[in-house]
């Protein structure tokens, strides 16, 4: 006989929890089969054995908002090259702290570094895609590369993305750096990475006639004059996501995009504290439903029945001291745990300890969402580094 569980008053069924779990379980093995997918159909750029020839000459632009912690190493990465030529032009973003000191000192000791501080920021610009924009007009190499402030790069991390360009004949190389996880809320949100990297990673992305795109703003390598011909970043200068939308831009263009995974040549710890790590998703959740709310709240809701079901079965079997459901709900949740933490290997260094706490990320996505919405429905703006900026 089925007993009925009565715990909080739910009444809910053993058959039903029961169903739950399994339906958990199998949203969770086809996530990870879908992300292990992508992860094989993207492929790894891995370091060049030998120097592009000729030697390519190339402009590295790098927005700098707010990142005094940051900058001087990742920067010096980008000065270690090897095999290339470079300028280096950084954009200090209308930055709060000694961002624009630490970009002014290493100037003055490196020529092929210029600074470029606080540019006015038009109607309808993201701050970021406006220091891109700003940085690529001063340039005057063949080939631009954009790079965030804070990632690491290996010696040979730009002359193997420019020997993958050569050898795919690609107008837009993009690599994925290998993310740091440190703090307890970025391996909480270990599975956010995932999801999204399952969602948009496919093979299709290399294939110019599909609209597939992807790209990280680590690492983005094209000509300039590619750059130029399609008026920089203008038509996607209020995109969220400015990386993605410019890698869109070419494949509307018919250009062809190129993204690997690349953990042996750059990488990032993206967020530096906890209160970072909770809130610095807020931008970057409305991907998961292409920037639309009703599918952002959605992606939510669905989190909520694959994480929590699980612990919310161990909850009611305790609660009626019956020992199935408790022990069905308690292997669910780890073989979720233990699935996550092989396939996040492939991404990131997590903690195995703190990504014990993975489903608490349902929190978060609801948290950032709800902020997100409330910026771009009540104040039309988007909320990133400290600022709302509006935009149509």
């Amino acid at each position: 006989m089925i007993e009925r569980v009565t715990t909080s008053g739910s009444g809910v069924s053993d058959t039903m929890l029961l169903a739950l779990c399994g339906l958990a379980a199998a949203m969770w093995l086809l996530l990870l089969w879908r992300f292990r997918l992508a992860v094989g159909q993207v492929g790894v750029l891995a370091p060049a054995a030998d120097d592009p020839s000729p030697k390519p000459r190339i402009s590295v632009v790098i927005p700098a908002r707010d990142e005094e912690q940051d900058l001087e190493t990742g920067l010096r990465s980008v000065l270690a090259q090897q095999g290339v030529e470079l300028e280096v032009i950084v954009v200090d973003d209308h930055s709060t702290d000694r961002t624009g000191a630490i970009a002014d000192r290493i100037a003055a000791a490196d020529p092929r570094v210029r600074v470029l501080h606080a540019p006015p920021l038009p109607p309808g610009w993201l701050g970021k895609a406006n220091a891109m924009q700003q940085g690529a007009a001063l340039a005057h190499g063949e080939f631009l590369l954009f790079t965030d402030a804070d990632i690491v790069h290996q010696p040979r991390c730009f002359a193997s993305a420019v020997q993958l360009l050569r050898e795919r004949a690609a107008d837009l190389v993009s690599a994925l750096p290998r993310l740091l996880v440190r703090t307890f809320w970025e391996n909480v949100i270990v599975p956010m990475y995932v999801a999204g990297f399952a969602q948009y990673g496919s093979a299709a992305i290399d294939d110019p006639a599909s609209p597939d795109a992807i790209a990280s703003g680590g690492l983005m390598l094209m000509r300039k004059q590619v750059f130029d011909a399609l008026g920089g970043m203008s038509e996607v200068r209020g995109e969220m996501f400015d990386d993605v939308g410019l890698a869109r831009l070419l494949k509307r263009h018919g250009k062809r995009v190129v993204f690997r995974l690349s953990p042996q040549l750059l990488q990032v710890q993206a967020f530096k504290t906890n209160r970072q790590a909770f809130w610095g998703t807020t931008k970057n959740v409305m991907m998961i439903g292409n920037g639309r709310p009703a599918l952002a709240l959605a992606a939510v809701l669905l989190a909520a029945v694959m994480l929590w079901t699980p612990w919310l079965t161990v909850i009611a079997g305790a609660g009626a001291a019956d020992p199935l459901p408790a022990g069905a709900g308690l292997a669910t949740y780890l073989v979720q745990y233990a699935l996550l933490l092989r396939g996040g290997r492939r991404l990131m260094q997590a903690r195995w300890g703190a990504l014990l706490f993975f489903p608490l990320v349902v929190v978060v996505v609801t948290c950032c969402t709800l902020r997100a919405l409330y910026y771009r429905s009540i104040k039309g703006a988007v909320l990133w580094r400290g600022r709302a900026i509006k935009v149509r």
